[in-house]
């Protein structure tokens, strides 16, 4: 189980996110993840931001996608898996 999860949620009101588009991400680049979705607006609407989650027992049963990455001599490669 990873410990960070990323999702979209509105903008001041990021408890409302949409389980839909819960992603589990490795805790150390989680933030940098969801930095990149938001500067690259996947996925995003008006008013809305990816958003970084402390994941616990309750959320990880919902998560049905995973972000793994992994180094590759001096670049970062980002792939995108679903149960």
């Amino acid at each position: 189980m990873t410990k960070k999860f990323i999702a979209i949620a509105p903008i001041g009101k990021e408890f409302y996110f949409r389980s839909s588009t819960m992603i589990a991400t490795p805790t150390a680049s989680a933030e940098k993840i969801a930095k990149a979705l938001n500067n690259a607006k996947y996925l995003l609407k008006d008013g809305e931001t990816w958003h970084v989650y402390d994941n616990d027992s309750y959320y990880n049963g919902n998560i049905c996608k995973q972000i793994k990455s992994y180094r590759t001599g001096h670049s970062l490669k980002v792939s995108l898996y679903r149960d």
